[in-house]
């Protein structure tokens, strides 16, 4: 049985809720960013720090990138205007995999 005042705190403690809208990831000579609410890779640094010495800022390389595809011949896709299934982190890894269907082709990025 729990003391009273541990229940009470039970009671008030607040719900989990999803606070952070990117998943952060790095292997000590660049830096990305997947961005949830875009589905997609967002930032990719070529220096893990924000200037590779004073006053020369790190170059995002994916500024204005657009990742797609095309099956069959057929019209390409831009996986940017394709709802991402899931996003998460490779368990044990500090790899972020997106998902996205296109038609019946699963795409894992």
């Amino acid at each position: 049985m729990l003391p009273a005042a541990t229940a009470a705190l039970l009671l008030l403690a607040a719900a989990p809720n999803h606070s952070f809208e990117v998943l952060p990831l790095g292997n000590g000579y660049g830096a990305a960013v997947v961005d949830e609410a875009q589905g997609k890779l967002s930032t990719l640094l070529t220096h893990a720090y924000a200037e590779s010495s004073p006053g020369v800022l790190t170059p995002d390389i994916c500024f204005d990138s657009y990742f797609g595809v095309a099956l069959d011949g057929e019209g390409g896709t831009w996986l940017g205007e394709v709802d991402a299934e899931s996003i998460a982190y490779v368990p044990g890894t500090g790899v972020v995999q997106v998902t996205h269907e296109v038609g019946q082709v699963v795409i894992e990025t």
